[in-house]
């Protein structure tokens, strides 16, 4: 199964841990739902990771505003 299209993206701050993590919602080529997250990480020469990376480029591609929140 692949992703065939993206509903969602955000960046959740939890206060209670000061743990953020990103999130992309999507819909597979089979109908069913997923979601993908990934840890921020703290080093400045890479936030994401390859693939939460790519997701989120795809978000933006496809025309998802990419939202942030805290819990």
């Amino acid at each position: 199964m692949t992703i065939a299209r993206i509903t969602d993206a955000y960046v959740r701050h939890y206060s209670d841990n000061r743990q953020t993590t990103a999130y992309v919602e999507w819909v597979g080529t089979n109908g069913g739902k997923g979601r993908t997250e990934g840890n921020l990480y703290p080093c400045p020469h890479e936030v994401l990771g390859i693939h939460m990376t790519a997701l989120f480029t795809r978000a933006n591609r496809e025309g998802i505003a990419i939202r942030g929140e805290t819990w």
